[in-house]
Order: C-alpha cells, then structure tokens, then sequence
C-alpha cells in the first residue's frame, strides 16, 4: 500500500456538491470512467480531492460541472 507523502495535501474540493450534481443528473462516477476509459478509483479520488487527475477535472467541466466545485491545485 502506498504512503500518504507529509507534503501531500488534499485539494479543497467540494466534493459533497458535486456528487449530488451528478446524481441530479443521474450520471454515476463509473460511467464517467468508462467514457474516459480510466478507472473509477481515479474518479473518486479526483472528485473527493485526494488527487489532481487533469483530465477527469477537465471531463467534469465539460459535462457541466460548476468550476467552483472543482477548485483545483494551485
């Protein structure tokens, strides 16, 4: 398993907003991932913050997902 580095931090994402933003619009994170062909572990943790997965953040804005919601790494 890998180690949680002390300099990594979680990005302040508003994660609780944007799973209900997806669930109003009945779009599940696995069918994010299988249209981006990624995993969904890679989608979980880039919405929750644990992560910073370019191109699922750039998926997300796409589909509508409010940019404030997907307050990135500075």
């Amino acid at each position: 398993m890998r180690q949680k580095n002390k300099t990594q931090k979680k990005i302040k994402r508003k994660s609780l907003e944007i799973q209900f933003w997806l669930r109003k619009r009945g779009i599940m994170q696995k069918q994010i991932a299988q249209e981006m062909n990624v995993s969904e572990v890679l989608v979980s943790t880039t919405i929750s913050g644990k992560r910073h997965g370019g191109r699922v953040l750039k998926h997300l804005k796409e589909i509508g997902v409010p940019e404030n919601y997907l307050a990135e790494k500075k």
